[in-house]
């Protein structure tokens, strides 16, 4: 009996999928009968218009039933308040949306922020730096004067990031490895 039921609510719930689907696709063919080439964004900005379309009807078709006086005037006094209730809530609500899309724990690019501030992340982006630096003082070696070469080197060392482990290790390293490069520079 159950699964009955279930397929009978599946069932009606395919019905009005199907039957929304149409009175799209119906109003879709009035507006752009051709839309085999539209983008993406294009395609989502007839279903935002038909959206807004269909708020337009709502509101005309309410105030059709108040000219008419099939709603009092305390029955559309109610229409509008709940209305603006409902605006109001979802102004705030989109405020608060994007209040989180930047929050750096929670929000969308949240895995960026944090991503930006592991110790790892910025060791490994600031050894790229640093070796690059390297590469290119070694290429211009042969057109820059022995003393030049030697300063552009000593201008090459290791930034603290924040973490003692990682920044002591790290100067170490750049300073061994700057030391040996000017050294071999004199040869």
């Amino acid at each position: 009996m159950k699964s009955l039921a279930v397929i009978a609510i599946c069932a009606l719930i395919a019905f009005w999928v199907h039957k929304k689907y149409e009175s799209d696709n119906a109003y879709y063919e009035k507006i752009a009968p051709d839309r085999s080439n539209m983008t993406i964004a294009e395609r989502g900005f007839l279903a935002l218009e038909r959206e807004h379309d269909l708020e337009i009807k709502k509101e005309e078709s309410v105030l059709r039933k108040y000219q008419t006086g099939e709603l009092s005037q305390e029955e559309y006094e109610a229409y509008l308040k709940r209305r603006t209730a409902s605006e109001r809530e979802e102004h705030n609500q989109a405020v608060e949306d994007l209040g989180n899309v930047f929050d750096p724990e929670k929000g969308m690019f949240s895995g960026a922020f944090k991503m930006a501030s592991n110790p790892e992340f910025k060791k490994t982006k600031q050894i790229e730096k640093l070796e690059t630096e390297i590469r290119k003082v070694i290429s211009e070696m042969g057109t820059d004067s022995e003393s030049t070469t030697k300063m552009k080197f000593h201008g090459i060392k290791w930034v603290p990031i924040g973490n003692t482990k990682i920044d002591d290790e790290m100067s170490v390293y750049y300073e061994k490895k700057i030391s040996k490069l000017i050294k071999q520079v004199r040869k």
